[in-house]
């Protein structure tokens, strides 16, 4: 029997029309970062509320790739919910500079929509969050070495 062991590649062949590079990623940081107020205990909190939400549906969504089927059917829920808190937690994010002021453009680019007040159910790009959720988990782990 032969297994796969997935690459980055993999992931940008799969699916074409519907990615996330490390790029975008990475310009999509630098814009959230830009406009936030580091120095404000508030944006801290918003940004690690994010960030443990993130590393969580990353941990759920990383081993959903090893389980088996019936594994996965019955884990299915948890990581909807999962996910549901990522994209509640970084549109508090772009909430929050919106309320100050700042420019929350970049969350445009995630279709993600603040006059909608369920964003778990709004129409917006849920697999291009995620995979940005997995983005901000590699870099926190990468940066935890500077620590």
């Amino acid at each position: 029997m032969t297994f796969r062991i997935p690459t980055y590649q993999d992931y940008l062949t799969a699916i074409p029309n519907d990615h996330i590079t490390f790029e975008e990623c990475g310009a999509l940081l630098d814009e959230i970062i830009a406009a936030m107020d580091l120095t404000d205990d508030f944006y801290q909190e918003t940004w690690e509320t994010f960030v443990h939400t993130a590393t969580s549906y990353t941990r759920i969504r990383a081993d959903f790739a090893l389980m088996t089927i019936v594994e996965s059917s019955e884990e299915g829920t948890k990581r909807t919910a999962a996910h549901n808190s990522v994209i509640s937690a970084l549109a508090a994010v772009a909430k929050l500079q919106a309320q100050d002021g700042r420019d929350y453009s970049w969350a445009a680019k995630l279709n993600i929509d603040l006059t909608n007040p369920d964003v778990a159910k709004a129409k917006l790009n849920r697999r291009r969050i995620g995979d940005f959720a997995n983005y901000i988990t590699y870099v926190t782990a990468l940066d935890s070495r500077l620590v």
